[in-house]
């Protein structure tokens, strides 16, 4: 006969410990890793302000959101999603 091997509550506990600490170490400290420091999330900042976008003839043609490029405004004004500038 063969036994179960089970996992006792104390390693089930380690184990989440062990994942909590490792989303909060990239979460607080992933901006300093090289290769995560090039995805949003980890960034520090990023430029959130409004754009013109230039038609052919070099005109406004309307002006967008660098993070929410679905937004099309006539002038310059706040973002209707995150309110920014």
């Amino acid at each position: 006969m063969s036994k179960k091997k089970t996992m006792t509550p104390q390693k089930i506990f380690s184990i989440l410990i062990i994942l909590v600490l490792s989303v909060f170490g990239l979460y607080r400290y992933g901006y300093k890793i090289p290769v995560l420091k090039q995805t949003a999330f980890f960034s520090k900042g990023h430029n959130h302000t409004l754009r013109p976008v230039l038609n052919e003839e070099g005109k406004i043609d309307y002006w967008t959101c660098t993070m929410h490029t679905s937004v099309r405004l006539k002038d310059p004004g706040k973002c209707p999603i995150c309110s920014m500038d």
